[in-house]
């Protein structure tokens, strides 16, 4: 049976790292820049805590939670533009592409394929992914989303994809406009919120930065960086 389209993670899977933590660094060091110094202590502070509950709950149970913590720590200092997150978002990611990943996908769009993007990461990451990224646009994309007014200001951000059944049943929906399942796709994903997926795949890949979790389920096929 021919693939017919590639389904690609965003963290640790397309990109190394996390970039939701990455907007939240960066955003931290602009305002120590601007020598916002009772923003940066209460940034600091908020690190600490989301740092503190990520010792207790690992996986990627204690990942959304950081996630929801980070950006109600922006909402909360006033921080958040809608141009400085999409920029420091195609920063993170560009200096961070797994190459191979990135090849599996550029070069199913190259040879006029479908490739898609799944990921617990927000707007302004999945954004840059799809419009900037690959020789082509990617056909589409599944993300939680954040919340900007008119002038740009965060507002924010709404969880649609926390759980690995809640990224599947995203991911079907997607794949269900062009006329897809999964038993046609190629995945790629790193973590037990990209299990139920690659279950369901026509061939399952585990990415260079693959918990034990992924790399355990039969028959995957094991990514190099």
């Amino acid at each position: 049976m021919a693939t017919r389209a590639v389904v690609v993670d965003g963290d640790n899977t397309l990109w190394r790292g996390r970039v939701t933590e990455g907007i939240g660094k960066a955003i931290l060091m602009q305002e120590l820049r601007r020598l916002h110094l009772p923003t940066v202590a209460r940034g600091l502070k908020g690190k600490s805590e989301i740092e503190e509950m990520l010792a207790i709950r690992n996986g990627f149970e204690g990942e959304m939670i950081a996630q929801e913590m980070l950006y109600g720590l922006l909402l909360a200092n006033g921080l958040g533009r809608r141009d400085e997150m999409y920029r420091i978002a195609a920063d993170y990611i560009r200096g961070r592409l797994i190459g191979t990943v990135f090849r599996m996908v550029d070069m199913q769009l190259g040879l006029g394929g479908m490739a898609f993007l799944a990921t617990a990461a927000g707007t302004s990451a999945a954004t840059f992914a799809q419009m900037d990224l690959f020789r082509r646009e990617l056909t589409g994309s599944r993300h939680n989303r954040e919340i900007f007014d008119d002038s740009g200001r965060l507002r924010g951000f709404k969880t649609a994809i926390a759980s690995g059944e809640e990224k599947l049943h995203a991911t079907e929906q997607m794949l269900a406009g062009h006329g897809l399942t999964l038993r046609d796709c190629r995945v790629v994903g790193d973590s037990g919120l990209d299990r139920p997926m690659l279950m369901s795949a026509q061939k399952a890949y585990a990415s260079p930065y693959a918990t034990d979790e992924v790399k355990a389920i039969k028959g995957i096929v094991q990514i190099r960086a």
